[in-house]
């Protein structure tokens, strides 16, 4: 007598194999996926405690120091931090009036410097502009003859 587990011919005998195969290989990914979650859970842990340590390291630190290293300090972590970021860091106890000002000063360096660039490649492309009508025979009206 047969058991209704048991295949019973070769092509169902092989569709067992095979199913048998699967999950096993299912079983293993999902070990595998689950061990991965583990590992991220436990890096992001550490990470978190990281950061809080060096969060209160960093508020004894700041309490210690004149104010030269504070604003120092301050502009460093702010200068190319997002906007975002930026205006979070400015909220701290320790952070001396003073890094406004600078920050200030840099952003209005860096926004000249991005006109200044900008300036420049216009300048160029016009001149690669009158150039080529040089080539053709033309003459091109500038911006003062207008």
């Amino acid at each position: 007598m047969s058991n209704a587990n048991t295949p019973t011919t070769p092509s169902a005998a092989n569709a067992a194999s095979q199913e048998m195969k699967q999950s096993k290989q299912g079983r293993l990914v999902e070990t595998f996926l689950n061990s991965l979650g583990d590992d991220a859970v436990k890096q992001a842990t550490l990470d978190k405690r990281r950061n809080e340590a060096m969060g209160a390291r960093l508020k004894i630190w700041s309490s210690k120091q004149e104010e030269k290293a504070k604003i120092d300090l301050f502009v460093d972590l702010e200068m190319d931090a997002p906007k975002s970021v930026r205006n979070l860091i400015a909220t701290h106890p320790d952070r001396p009036a003073k890094v406004d000002e600078i920050l200030a000063k840099a952003d209005a360096a860096k926004e000249a410097a991005k006109a200044e660039a900008v300036e420049e490649k216009n300048n160029a492309q016009r001149a690669k502009v009158i150039a080529e009508a040089k080539k053709l025979g033309m003459t091109l009206q500038s911006d003062d003859q207008a």
